[in-house]
């Protein structure tokens, strides 16, 4: 397998994304396919973190080709957790998909640090797997489960192209592969995992089911750390984390807060007050304690 390390060209290209000129973001987007070579098959990157993972940017047009081209995925999100990966204990990657956030939390915790991987995919878990162990990280552990308001299964669309895999069935899927999905609460009583400091939640637009199914860990945390992705494209959506924001702020006592230039660059975060300060598609960074 090719392996490639364009950790130069990325941090130009990361740092020139990040300047608040007109434009400059579709520049830095047709730069980075000009001086990075167009892939051909599956291969491994150095990212700017100094970790390898192993990529297929041929067939997954999201995560995997941002990787490819940028060698990172949500940069001002990631910059932003760095310091407080640092001081917790115990992290949920919820939706850890091929693993960027999860060995960014082993890369920058310390080696007693535990961090479960919520991954069901069967197909991305195994590329999580292989990327764990190309790094040698061994504070990480993988759960092949999903994360929902209930116990219960639920069908996946999977398509050649990964990224455009979903759990909404369309006409063009390749198989359907049925993933077992969990409460958050009742998992943790099951297995007795400890509490976690700070959870991470990306899972198709069901993350707000994910949070009524983790009520009573969240509210049994002193101090937590909260990334949810948010996506606002629709009157749909909006009306969902309207629910959403009222949940975080009111019921478990968190500051809302989202940066100001988007997940993909360092910036500063702006506060969450209302629905109407909520971002179009963005990360919320939602803090207690």
């Amino acid at each position: 397998m090719n392996e490639y390390n364009f950790t130069n060209k990325y941090n130009f290209i990361n740092k020139l994304y990040g300047y608040p000129i007109p434009f400059i973001k579709k520049v830095t987007v047709l730069l980075s396919r000009l001086i990075i070579e167009k892939p051909k098959r599956t291969c491994i990157i150095k990212t700017i973190y100094d970790f390898k993972m192993v990529v297929d940017p041929i067939n997954d047009s999201s995560v995997q080709r941002d990787l490819y081209y940028w060698g990172v995925y949500e940069y001002g999100t990631l910059e932003y957790l760095k310091e407080h990966v640092q001081t917790s204990s115990v992290i949920y990657d919820i939706g850890a998909n091929i693993g960027m956030y999860s060995l960014f939390f082993s890369k920058f915790s310390h080696k007693q640090t535990k961090i479960i991987s919520f991954e069901p995919n069967p197909e991305t878990s195994k590329l999580l797997a292989e990327n764990i162990k190309l790094n040698s990280f061994n504070n990480i552990e993988i759960v092949e489960l999903g994360v929902g308001d209930k116990n219960h299964t639920i069908s996946f669309f999977s398509k050649k192209n990964l990224g455009e895999s979903s759990f909404v069935e369309s006409d063009n899927y390749e198989k359907k592969i049925n993933l077992t999905v969990v409460k958050l609460d009742d998992w943790i009583e099951e297995t007795q995992n400890p509490i976690p400091n700070l959870i991470k939640i990306d899972i198709e637009g069901l993350e707000y089911e994910a949070l009524i199914g983790a009520r009573k860990t969240i509210k049994n945390c002193k101090k937590l750390v909260l990334i949810v992705e948010c996506n606002n494209t629709s009157k749909e959506e909006l009306n969902k984390n309207k629910i959403l924001l009222d949940l975080l702020q009111n019921e478990f006592g968190m500051k809302v807060y989202y940066g100001k230039y988007g997940k993909r660059v360092k910036s500063k975060l702006m506060e969450v007050r209302t629905y109407h300060d909520l971002p179009s598609y963005d990360n919320l960074i939602c803090l207690k304690g």
